[in-house]
């Protein structure tokens, strides 16, 4: 086993670019969370309240994709609409990334293997 940088930036490439020339590849700049950042994400993820017949339980793991979004996703080169304009990069933009490969990225943020939550 090896230790990561996880205050480092680095380059992530998702799955559906992989095939692609690496002049047309989407690359995303990221960071893996903090042991204490996944921490709390985790345990924002499962929320109980209430008791006997009045208790709830909820799965949160939209919101925990979006909050690993938030905290790891710190830049992309090369992403574009179809027509070639380029996106900016902002916290608002983080919509014009394809559902798919945005819980692909947040997956990988947060250190979690493709279908685990």
């Amino acid at each position: 086993m090896k230790g990561i940088r996880f205050d480092q930036v680095h380059s992530y490439v998702c799955k559906c670019d992989k095939g692609s020339p690496v002049l047309e590849q989407t690359s995303f700049k990221v960071r893996f969370l903090t042991a204490s950042e996944q921490a709390n994400l985790r345990d924002d993820m499962y929320e109980v309240a209430g008791v006997g017949t009045k208790r709830t339980e909820k799965l949160k793991t939209g919101s925990s994709t979006q909050k690993a979004l938030e905290l790891g996703l710190k830049g992309w080169e090369n992403f574009k609409f179809d027509n070639g304009e380029e996106i900016p990069f902002s916290l608002d933009n983080f919509s014009c990334i394809p559902p798919n490969e945005r819980d692909e990225i947040s997956n990988y943020i947060r250190g979690v293997e493709e279908g685990a939550v």
